[in-house]
This record gives structure tokens, sequence and C-alpha cells, in this order.
């Protein structure tokens, strides 16, 4: 593993760069992969939604809270049960150059994730009843136990997934985990409910899906996976210095996983353990809305992992802050408008979704939407430390994020129930992503807070704000809420140019979406060719 000190800081000039070839091609991964999965986060977003709000309106609040009690353990089991394998095998593989020890990571691998499915799936059925009892509610055995199977399909579907990722192909995991699998929840919820199984039917339907996601992507793994892992072009040499074993990386990126998953639901377990299961429903409607800014984040981080090895092995780290500040870009841009509409309007938006029972949810969302929009502007550092090779400050920075959540939980929810998780965890989520930003600023000189980045943002928020603040939303007016979002997303990318604030890199991915969508537009290229911004304000090179 590469210790940060024997990196040393720089004097002398920093190895050149990669040729605009190569970085038109690094942005062209990126832009293409993150557009990709955005498109299939948007579409499992839209998918879980549909399923999750049936169920909320379909069942009692006391029902929806155990479902989501049910969702938020099985969800922290599987990361755990993962014992850190997907980075890890994703990290492995784009740094490996040798098509046989490629081979010899997937066996491995492969076989160390089936044997933990099967046992984490085997100890969750039979722990079902004392876990419920944790809780003070024996209905959650049920729950628990028909949740099991899932934990197992979601481990062996997110290592499979991974294998791709690690040459930088995000199709698989976009098709069968983010589109294929809530498609099938909502579709086997839908058929629970015609025949009128109840709440047994809807548990059932969660575990369903994932096993057949899982089928899924098993046999395209299968046909696929060879011929990949034999023509992905491979470098000829890669840096040593920043060479880490699987064994460390998985052992620290469970560590930083786990931590991390703890970190984002012990808030929502914590409120259950001291309030009623109808308020960590409430609870979870606002906590539902704010994930979906770590979904959009989760987009890029799960391409830019595998494209900042990739740099990394290559030396390139002039390339890794240009694409680092592209990168925020592109997904503030996408999770801005979210953000105003949840923060400024948060009546109207748990209404429209979740319906009038929820409308005592609004304080929560509003801490927990800034956090969740905050951590996005900082951008993908979680993925980077992973993609740089520093795995043990990535578990430092979610051990010191579990610690500030769990010792927030019992200080606040007590006294103050789910504002008091908001505050726990909107803080607990910007401590983790800080320390990652801190760590790989101080060693590499990565930061978002360029000039192409920051003055969109400003002039964005500045005509945004005012906006929302003048056209308050009423409880069903959806139209206008529609309306104010489409809004916002041209404000946003209006402010792109109109900062002068375009770079190249905007222009390869405009290319690269022309190119998949069969269009071409001479006078918008021209417009963003005749707008690009200066070189950019990007701190000094720190590595040598």
């Amino acid at each position: 593993m590469i210790d940060e000190g024997s990196l040393p800081r720089v004097q002398a000039p920093e190895p050149a760069g990669p040729g605009a070839a190569k970085m038109d091609h690094t942005m062209q991964t990126v832009g293409g992969g993150t557009a990709t999965l955005i498109i299939s986060t948007a579409a499992f977003v839209f998918l879980s939604f549909l399923a999750r709000v049936t169920i909320a309106r379909t069942v009692s609040l006391q029902q929806w809270g155990e479902f989501s009690l049910g969702l938020a353990l099985s969800s922290l089991l599987a990361i755990i049960i993962a014992l850190g394998l997907p980075s890890a095998v994703s990290r492995a593989l784009s740094y490996e150059p040798k098509h046989e020890e490629r081979r010899a990571i997937v066996r491995i691998t492969l076989i160390a994730s089936i044997l933990s499915a099967i046992g984490g799936t085997v100890v969750v059925y039979v722990a079902a009843a004392p876990l419920a009892s944790v809780f003070h509610d024996a209905h959650l055995t049920i729950v628990f136990e028909l949740f099991a199977p899932a934990i197992g399909f979601t481990v062996i579907s997110t290592v499979l997934a991974a294998y791709f990722q690690g040459m930088e192909r995000v199709a698989p995991n976009a098709i069968f985990n983010n589109a294929l699998n809530p498609g099938l929840f909502f579709g086997f919820v839908v058929v629970a409910l015609v025949l009128d199984t109840g709440f047994f039917g809807i548990l059932v339907a969660y575990s369903l899906s994932a096993g057949v996601a899982c089928g899924a992507v098993a046999v395209y793994t299968w046909r696929k996976l060879p011929p990949a892992l034999a023509h992905s072009p491979h470098a000829e040499e890669a840096d040593p210095s920043g060479r880490v074993s699987l064994l460390v990386m998985t052992i620290t990126l469970f560590g930083a996983a786990s931590l991390n998953l703890l970190t984002q639901f012990a808030d929502t377990l914590i409120l259950g353990a001291y309030r009623s299961t109808s308020i960590v429903g409430l609870y979870a409607a606002g906590m539902t809305l704010a994930r979906l800014f770590l979904a959009g984040a989760s987009s890029l981080v799960y391409i830019y992992l595998p494209v900042s090895t990739r740099l990394r092995r290559e030396r390139d780290f002039d390339g890794l802050r240009r694409s680092y500040v592209t990168s925020a870009r592109w997904v503030t841009v996408i999770t801005l408008p979210i953000f105003c509409v949840f923060f400024f309007d948060p009546g109207a938006t748990l209404t429209f979704v979740f319906g009038s029972n929820y409308a005592n949810g609004v304080l929560a969302l509003r801490i927990l939407s800034l956090a969740g929009f905050v951590s996005v502007v900082i951008g993908p550092a979680n993925a980077g430390l992973s993609g740089l090779g520093h795995p043990i400050a990535n578990m430092i920075s979610a051990g010191t994020s579990l610690v500030a959540n769990v010792a927030l939980s019992f200080a606040l929810i007590p006294s103050y129930g789910l504002v008091g998780a908001a505050v726990a965890w909107s803080v607990a989520r910007l401590i983790y992503i800080g320390l990652c930003l801190g760590f790989i600023w101080r060693v590499y000189g990565m930061t978002p807070f360029a000039r192409p980045f920051s003055r969109p943002l400003i002039v964005s928020l500045a005509i945004l704000t005012p906006l929302f603040l003048l056209i308050p939303v009423p409880g069903a007016s959806y139209v206008l809420l529609f309306g104010l979002v489409i809004v916002a997303f041209v404000v946003c990318l209006a402010a792109i140019p109109l900062t002068r604030s375009v770079e190249h890199a905007d222009i390869v991915l405009y290319r690269t979406v022309q190119k998949r969508l069969g269009f071409r537009s001479p006078w918008l290229e021209n417009y963003l060719e005749s707008h690009q911004a200066g070189a950019p304000v990007l701190p000094a090179g720190v590595i040598g």
C-alpha cells in the first residue's frame, strides 16, 4: 500500500499530462458512463418511488415503518456481507495490466462472494427473531426472514457488476441493478396487490425481484466477461507506487463500506429504538427523498473510481484534477434543481410523493436535503480516495463520521425525534465527505472549487433562490412544482456558457450525447466553443 509520506511535495514540475486525444477519451468515459448511470439511476429512482409510494399508500403507517426498517437493515447487512469486494475488485482490475492476473482476481472473488452471500443469508434468517426484539416489534420477524434472501442476491449482483466496472463498463450495473431490479420489484408489488396477498406479498416481492435480477446479471457475466477480460486495453506498465494488494483493499474497503453504511442507517435504527415505527415511517419518507442526491452522486462515483485508478496508474495528476472539477460540476447541475424544490417547497414535495399524512416531515426534509446537496457539490472525493489507493484514509473518514452520527443520534433523538435524527445524519455525512476531500486536496491538489465550477453555481443560486422564495407552491399545485424544476434546470445549464465556464470536456460530452441520440446541432456546438473558459484555476500540483 502506498504511503502518502512517500509522495514528495513537488517543487519540480509534474509529469506531462496526456495528449488532447487521451484526455478526450478520459472525459468520454467519465461523461458517457455518468450519463448512462444517471439515466439508469433516474429509472431506479422512478421505479423505486413508484413501488415505495404504492406501498406507503396501501399499507398502514406502522407497516410502512416496518418495511423501512427491514429495508435499512437489509441494505446495511448486504454491504457488510459483501466484505468490501465490489470496490476492491473494481480497483484491482483497473490497476492490473496483465490478463492472467485479472482472471485470477475474478476466480478468487467470485468464490468468496458466493460463500459470503450464502452464509449471510442463513445467518440473517436464523437471527430474524432476535433482531426484531431489538426494535420491540414482533411483526419485524417475518420482515427480516423474507428479506434475508435479497441480501445474498444483492451481494452477488453487486460483485458481478463490479467486474465490468473495473474495465470502465457501466452497462451491467445500469441495466440489471439500477433498472431491472426495481422494475421487477414494482411489477411484483402490483401483482401482490392485485392478488390481495397483503403485506406478506409485498415482502416476498422484494426478495423475488432481487433473485431474478441476480440470475439475469449472472447469465450476462457468464457470456460477456471472458471476452471483455481478454480484449480490454491494458497499460504496458503500472506505477508501482500506487499499487495496493487485493487483500488490503478488500479489508479496508470492507471496513469503510460497513462504517459508511452504518452511518447512513444508524440514525434510522436508533430512531426506531426510541420512537414508534410510525415516526420511523415519517423519517423514512424524508430520507428517501434526500437519498436522491446520493443516488445522483453514486452515478459519478461508480465510474470515477476506475477512471481515477487508471489516471493514478499512468501518473496523470493534471488529468485527475481537471476531471474531478468537471465531474463534480455535471452532477451539481443535475441535482441543484431537485435541491431547490426539496428545500424551498418540502411540504408540497412530501404531499405529492407520499400523501398528506407525511407533511409533518417538512423540517427534517429541509435539513436532509441541504446536507445531501452539499455533499454532492464536494464531488466524488470518496471514490477518489479508493481509486487513488488510500483505502485506510477512506476508512478513517467513515469511522469518524459514524462516531459523530451515533453520538448525535443518542444525544438528539430522545428529545427532538426525527429532526434530531436528521441533524445527526446530516452532520455525519458532511464530516465523511469533507474529510475525504481534505485528504485528496492535501496530497493531490484535487478540489471542485475552480472558476468553471464556482461561477455557474453562484449565478444559479443567485437566480433560483429569490425565484423559489417568491413563488411558493401550494400543496396541490403539482404542475407548478414540475414547472419550477424545469426552469431551474434550464437556469443551471444556461449559467455555464453565460459565465464563460464551458470546458473542452463539456463539448466532448455534448458530442458523445449527440452521437448516441443521433442528432447534430452545429449552431449549439459553435456557441459552446465560443464561450469556453480560459485555463481553469486549479491548485498547484502537489505530486512529484
